[in-house]
């Protein structure tokens, strides 16, 4: 079997896992990097040339100077998913990014034209998606085992502190360098749940994309995105009630319920719990050796497999959920601590009733319901009404 030459965007942060794996892996040949801030990671860029692999500092640059590239792994911030991507397709690569696969819808559907042209392969880096947990629960609604769905609800109470946010320029920010970036918890902790969500909120073999969303955004850590979200999502069987935070007492664990005519499935990643009304109860923890996404794109792109386990295609819903729950908030509304409260308990009541914060019998005098927002008039989001604070 041959390795696939791969170039990696990213060689620090993010992108260190990515490159330890790409090193190690028998699937694939490292033979090119790019960071962009070399001062900040000249740890990693030293060790990466210690293997004998080049570093650039311009990404077009490491392009034209490899013309016989496989793949390109992109592990850079946000703002850059897109356009890097369109650039590798475009030179007839295959891609592998991390998440989001785009911070707007629009573009998302660049993206999705430049895959349509290219006949190559995208995959998004949602690695919740590789667990056994994820894989057989999904396999079992879409064998209809669970029935119809009725509802479910996502929840992320996460806990991040003041100085996460300062330890770069585009953390937490709306824009960096004129490009969308919108660093928050629905496009970054939380995004990996709402990836997971759709996934499993549907009977069919994708995801599923909401009709309609309304939500509530705020921010409470001095930031221009929000730390504290509710969505409602209108799905083609029952609903999505989506809830993150991460202004929590510490990490939870996340998790997914889907309530269906048969019984309850619970996910929390690594694990999914399946209760049956005539009390068949059915577990899946079936894991794989670690991160299983990069080895699932290395064989799809060898012909091993046909199915990728987040293809853009299907990660684009996500981007389409968060795009309209901003537009649905139409403003990211600022709280105090104090007036924000204990929000994990303000989270766990909403979720009990499947409610907004707004629609709570004891509602926080700052909570306001957003617009219900149709998905299908998604087509672009070009930012708030508020962005001009931060300009």
């Amino acid at each position: 079997m041959r390795r696939l030459r791969t170039a990696l965007v990213g060689v620090g942060g993010m992108g260190s896992s990515h490159r330890r794996l790409l090193h190690e892996s028998e699937f694939f040949e490292l033979v090119a990097a790019d960071e962009r801030y070399h001062d900040r990671q000249a740890e990693a860029v030293a060790e990466t040339r210690q293997w004998g692999v080049p570093v650039y500092e311009d990404y077009w640059e490491m392009l034209d100077a490899h013309d016989d590239l496989d793949l390109v792994v992109i592990a850079a911030p946000h703002p850059w998913h897109g356009v890097y991507s369109v650039a590798a397709l475009e030179r007839g690569l295959h891609v592998f990014v991390e998440k989001p696969v785009t911070v707007t819808v629009q573009e998302g559907l660049a993206l999705l034209d430049a895959i349509q042209e290219s006949g190559r392969l995208v995959g998004v880096h949602h690695q919740w998606t590789s667990t056994g947990a994820t894989r057989e629960l999904k396999d079992f609604l879409c064998a209809g085992s669970l029935g119809k769905v009725k509802e479910v609800t996502a929840i992320m109470k996460w806990y991040r502190s003041q100085e996460y946010f300062e330890r770069n320029e585009w953390a937490g920010r709306r824009y960096v360098e004129k490009l969308p970036c919108w660093d928050g918890v629905l496009l970054n902790q939380g995004v990996h749940l709402i990836n997971s969500a759709l996934q499993l909120s549907t009977r069919q073999p994708g995801y599923a994309l909401p009709s309609r969303v309304q939500a509530e955004v705020y921010r409470i850590h001095d930031i221009q995105t929000e730390d504290l979200a509710c969505l409602r999502c209108e799905l083609d069987e029952g609903a999505l009630h989506i809830y993150l935070t991460l202004c929590a007492d510490k990490d939870h664990s996340p998790s997914v319920v889907i309530r269906g005519e048969h019984g309850e499935a619970e996910w929390n990643g690594t694990q999914a719990t399946v209760k049956l009304h005539d009390g068949t109860e059915v577990v899946f923890d079936d894991e794989p050796q670690g991160d299983d996404t990069h080895r699932n794109m290395a064989a799809c792109i060898l012909g091993l497999e046909s199915r990728l386990y987040c293809p853009a295609q299907e990660a684009l819903k996500a981007t389409i959920t968060v795009n309209a729950a901003y537009l649905s908030a139409g403003r990211i509304r600022k709280l105090s601590a104090e007036q924000a409260g204990d929000v994990g308990a303000l989270i766990d009541a909403a979720a009990a009733r499947g409610a907004l914060f707004s629609e709570l019998p004891t509602a926080p005098k700052w909570t306001v319901a957003g617009e219900i927002v149709e998905t299908a008039d998604v087509t672009s989001f070009d930012g708030l009404e508020d962005d001009p604070e931060f300009a």
